[in-house]
């Protein structure tokens, strides 16, 4: 998480420095678009809504694009303060709900991506990337195996909006740590 905080600081600095200022209906853009991968990632199962943890976050690099960032808990931890250790089970039970939304999560991602291709429009040039990183933090308690830290995805806004939504697979960079 502070690798990704400390990234984001940096390059809104960039940004600034090298006059973003100048992009105000893109920053009005990218705030809406914010929003929007917010209302995504908290909706992905209605039946049980994942935790976002603050609302993502947005910088625009000149000569490079859009990168977003959220950060997320894949579903509800078997834990509250009259049961602060959850069982062997509970554990288990969790950590398979969680690797069994990974895919869920990523689809959610790349539709994501195509969207915010669609809704920046003109903001971007179709060379400019639009890269979405979201963050899954872990417990202490819990196995982690199967379940990356962080989902990193990236594509050309032309590509994206090009692309096919069974393509998007193939126009898009995935990376997980």
């Amino acid at each position: 998480m502070t690798r990704m905080i400390c990234a984001v600081l940096f390059t809104a600095a960039l940004a600034q420095a090298a006059g973003a200022a100048g992009n105000h209906a893109t920053l009005v853009s990218l705030v809406s678009t914010q929003k929007n991968i917010d209302g995504k990632l908290a909706h992905l199962w209605p039946d049980e809504p994942l935790f976002v943890l603050g609302p993502a976050r947005s910088v625009y690099l000149e000569g490079y694009g859009a990168v977003f960032t959220a950060e997320i808990y894949l579903a509800p931890a078997p834990i509250n303060p009259m049961m602060p250790n959850p069982t062997k089970e509970m554990i288990a039970s969790y950590h398979r709900k969680k690797v069994e939304r990974v895919p869920q999560l990523e689809q959610a991602m790349r539709d994501a991506l195509a969207a915010t291709a669609s809704s920046l429009g003109s903001t971007l040039a179709d060379t400019d990337n639009i890269v979405l990183a979201v963050e899954l933090p872990s417990y202490a308690w819990e196995e982690t195996g199967g379940v990356p830290a962080e989902i990193v995805m990236k594509g050309q806004k032309g590509a994206l909006l090009a692309a096919a939504k069974d393509q998007l697979a193939a126009v898009i960079q995935t990376e997980e740590y």
